[in-house]
């Protein structure tokens, strides 16, 4: 994932299945980075991951995530973000 805003961060396994890992996110994002084009589209909502457009692959994937519930879903930061996932 990209564009994450400044300041501490905690990453882990999906389910938090191992310890996070802390780390700082520092300066500002450049505005004039092009986002990928994704190859999947997902939606997040209360007890639910619609797949919106696209389909995943076997290998590399890059994926659209958009927040549509009343719920901050994923990020706990920003409501939409993009993320480079592989699969297999």
């Amino acid at each position: 994932m990209i564009d994450l805003t400044p300041g501490t961060w905690i990453v882990t396994t999906p389910y938090g299945t191992t310890l996070g890992v802390q780390f700082e996110a520092t300066g500002d994002m450049p505005t004039d980075i092009p986002a990928p084009e994704a190859n999947v589209n997902v939606e997040l909502m209360e007890m639910n991951i619609h797949v919106s457009d696209g389909a995943f692959i076997v290998g590399d994937n890059v994926v659209t995530a958009m927040n549509i519930g009343a719920t901050l879903h994923g990020e706990h930061q920003q409501n939409s973000g993009w993320y480079n996932q592989r699969a297999g």
